[in-house]
Order: structure tokens, then C-alpha cells, then sequence
């Protein structure tokens, strides 16, 4: 083989990886922006769910007192509860629009 079909084929084999690499440098731009969006969405989930978990304990212990010490019967305090997590449920819903 001669120096010039040696250059030759270098050059296409730079070219080769040229493409390769801009290739790869497009896929990884692409993942970014995926992890990103799911980063975002994490994000709002956990906020949401610490809601809906405050929105649960708060209710939870009031059916509990009304239980306790009100003598609230254990359906009624279970439909209070329900209600309580329906109501704070459509407010986050509202809010996040």
C-alpha cells in the first residue's frame, strides 16, 4: 500500500469517526433533555405528594380525635377522612391546572 491510499483511508476513517461522534454528541443533548424532563416531573410529584400527605395526617388525626373524644362513629370518621383527601385532592388538582 502506498503512503497515499494510507492517507487516504486515514482520512476516511477521521471522517468515519467525525460522524460517529456528532452522532453520539446529538444522542447524549437528547438524553440530557430527557433526564431533565423527568427531573422536572420528580420534582413536582414529591411536592405534590408532601402535600397529599399533609392533607392526609391532618385529616387522619382529626377522625382520630373525633373518634376518641367525640365519639364519632367509625363510619362517620372514615367518610370525613375520605372526604377531607377528595377535597384537598381537587384543590391540588386546581391548582396545578
Amino acid at each position: 500500500m502506498s503512503s497515499s491510499q494510507d492517507f487516504d483511508a486515514l482520512e476516511a476513517n477521521v471522517s468515519a469517526l467525525e460522524k460517529s461522534l456528532g452522532d453520539t454528541a446529538a444522542i447524549a443533548s437528547a438524553f440530557d433533555g430527557q433526564l431533565r424532563s423527568v427531573q422536572t416531573t420528580l420534582g413536582e410529584t414529591t411536592r405534590d405528594l408532601g402535600r397529599l400527605e399533609g392533607g392526609f395526617s391532618t385529616g387522619l388525626r382529626k377522625a382520630f380525635d373525633g373518634l376518641m373524644f367525640d365519639g364519632m362513629k367509625l363510619s362517620d370518621a372514615l367518610g370525613s377522612l375520605a372526604q377531607l383527601c377528595a377535597i384537598r385532592e381537587l384543590r391540588l388538582l386546581l391548582e396545578s391546572g
